[in-house]
């Protein structure tokens, strides 16, 4: 189910915001989080997924052939995520998720009728009946190498596994080294190419997936940047322990997304410095000994502030806040950006009001967006005739008329018809004439002889000095 956002979440659009990155109202939270991920430039890995994408239930005539397609890529060494979606698993904790490694997988947790798709086995071991338009949505990947490591949080001994799973990095605390910040993370990883879901532990399967758990700390310059602590050569190194794939894996996600990550935490925390709160998700393997992959493929944390009854920091965050700012990491001030983006918000309301009102005409409505429209400004800074005119109406104290909206107002003398929008001391005038239409009014001062008549009041050169007209 798409969340609606159009009275939307304020934290994530203020991490638009300072990211740079646009905030689509129109589009649910996974899809505005996928855009700050691609503005920050993150890579997509080095074992990229192919994706496909099926409409279920099948037409009994036409099948798709899912069956022999995850066959013959499983055949080919790769291993699949089926994520089955319908609007209401994922209103309800998630949507089910299908994880087949081998053939055997495909005969054990999916049920084919006459060639079919009409059930599946999930991860949790629950049952998925295609009985209701659901969408299938296929990942698949190049399975990871398997090799003899030891160390595992969940795991005595030794396990022979495969070097591939999910991960999650989350900020759990800053100190300081010699006066230089530090920001703690701890690290929680799944294996056997389980993606980063099951480390959730939600269910007993998640439980039985191999898992290994961190921490470490990343240094901080100057300048904001860190300095990471692990380091990759491109190919993998056995070391027996769970430990050293883990720093080969983080050395390899450092070296290639390492300045988006940077980015992507100074900009959470200036939006929220909130400590045990926001991760990065992801998804690793190695393929090959020559081949170390990692990818954050999301973030979690920022969206929950938004179920609070209010913005205001807690005084643990305006401590961690006031920290971060003696270290010029962060980008901007909580404070700041989450009042600018509230009164941008509130603007963007009151403009969806004022167009509903039955005395503006499309070419109205239309000028009033485009001058509220103004993605950093809010509003247009142009000097605009209906910004020049809304401001002399405003000077000239009309005897106005009452309309349907009360950002409208309009006066009315025969044939010509004056409207003016106000949004928050932000002037719009218009000038229709009821034959001729919209009066064009970017030279304003050349009507001011017939304005004078027409609206009862003396114009004079001090009015338009006080437009700055021509700035």
């Amino acid at each position: 189910m798409k969340e609606s956002l159009t009275n939307g979440p304020i934290h994530l659009e203020s991490l638009h915001e300072v990211v740079g990155s646009e905030f689509d109202q129109e589009k649910g939270i996974r899809e505005n989080k996928e855009r700050i991920l691609e503005s920050l430039g993150f890579s997509k890995g080095k074992n990229v997924a192919i994706r496909r994408e099926f409409r279920l239930p099948e037409a009994k005539t036409e099948p798709f052939g899912i069956r022999e397609y995850a066959t013959d890529l499983i055949e080919q060494g790769r291993f699949f995520s089926f994520l089955f979606k319908n609007g209401k698993w994922e209103s309800m904790g998630g949507a089910p998720v299908v994880y087949l490694m081998t053939v055997d997988d495909i005969e054990q947790k999916l049920n084919f009728d006459q060639g079919r798709l009409v059930a599946a086995v999930a991860h949790d071991g629950k049952v998925v009946d295609i009985d209701c338009d659901t969408t299938l949505q296929t990942y698949s990947r190049r399975r990871s190498i398997t090799a003899e490591v030891s160390g595992f949080s969940n795991i005595e001994g030794v396990a022979t596994v495969n070097l591939g799973g999910g991960f999650r990095l989350q900020v759990d605390n800053i100190h300081f080294v010699n006066d230089d910040l530090e920001l703690v993370f701890s690290g929680y990883f799944s294996f056997n190419d389980m993606g980063s879901r099951v480390l959730a532990l939600s269910c007993k399967q998640d439980k039985t997936v191999p898992r290994y758990e961190t921490s470490f700390g990343v240094k901080v310059d100057k300048f904001g940047n860190f300095i990471y602590p692990f380091s990759s050569n491109g190919v993998y190194e056995h070391t027996g322990e769970v430990d050293g794939v883990v720093r080969q894996v983080l050395g390899s996600l450092f070296e290639r997304d390492g300045v988006a990550i940077n980015k992507l935490i100074r900009s959470l925390l200036s939006v929220r410095p909130s400590l045990t709160t926001h991760q990065l998700e992801g998804i690793f393997s190695i393929p090959s000994v020559s081949e170390v992959s990692a990818e954050v493929i999301d973030f979690d944390g920022i969206e929950s502030f938004d179920l609070q009854t209010n913005n205001l920091l807690s005084p643990k965050e305006r401590l961690v806040q006031g920290q971060l700012a003696t270290s010029n990491f962060l980008v901007t001030s909580s404070e700041d950006i989450l009042s600018y983006v509230s009164f941008r918000r509130d603007v963007r309301k009151t403009v969806q009001n004022i167009v509903s009102s039955q005395y503006l005409n499309d070419k109205i409505r239309d000028d009033v967006i485009q001058h509220t429209n103004d993605r950093i400004e809010v509003f247009s800074r142009e000097l605009t005739g209906p910004v020049k005119l809304g401001r002399l109406l405003e000077l000239l104290d009309m005897n106005w008329e009452p309309t349907d909206n009360p950002h409208v107002r309009r006066f009315v003398n025969g044939e010509h018809e004056f409207i003016q929008v106000s949004i928050d001391g932000y002037k719009l005038g218009f000038w229709q004439h009821r034959d001729n239409g919209m009066v064009d009014v970017s030279n304003l001062k050349a009507h001011a002889s017939i304005l004078s008549g027409i609206l009862g009041k003396p114009i004079v050169p001090a009015h338009f000095s006080y437009l700055r007209e021509g700035d």
